[in-house]
């Protein structure tokens, strides 16, 4: 639908904080809290196929971040340290999210820096959400094929 200034608004994906059990043969670990935000991506890629998000949708998204219950009583639903840079490398630059006494705030994440999707504390909740939504993201599945190579080349 239209904002007051006649651009489209939608909802592109939806997401919360939950427990992923992983494969221990493919990994060191045996399970990933996928945080609302990077569900809400593999959502959106789902939903919309990965071209359409990377090249049009995420570059002109904001994610609305909201603390519905209070279980973890954080001060408020910012994005965390390793969200913010797995919004940055899709992408999305600005997010919103509450405050306890329901207050919407506004963060800008800074500049898109696609480099940071090879980076596992960025790769490994994305592959694991893109797992469980039955998905394959080929941006992510190439840059951690880029950062294992790099890696092996030190």
């Amino acid at each position: 639908c239209p904002s007051s200034d006649g651009t489209r608004q939608e909802v592109l994906g939806r997401g919360w904080n939950h427990d992923y059990l992983m494969d221990r043969a493919k990994t060191n670990k045996n399970k990933v809290v996928l945080h609302s935000e990077c569900h809400a991506i593999a959502d959106a890629l789902k939903h919309h196929g990965e071209d359409e998000c990377f090249q049009k949708l995420f570059p002109k998204a904001h994610i609305f971040i909201a603390e519905l219950i209070s279980d973890f009583a954080y001060d408020d639903s910012h994005p965390c340290p390793k969200c913010d840079p797995l919004l940055r490398a899709v992408g999305i630059t600005k997010a919103l999210y509450t405050i306890p006494d329901g207050t919407i705030m506004e963060l800008a994440l800074g500049t898109p820096c696609y480099e940071l999707l090879g980076n596992e504390n960025c790769s490994l909740p994305l592959k694991a959400a893109c797992d469980e939504q039955g998905i394959t993201c080929k941006r992510l599945a190439d840059a951690m094929k880029e950062a294992a190579n790099n890696r092996s080349e030190d």
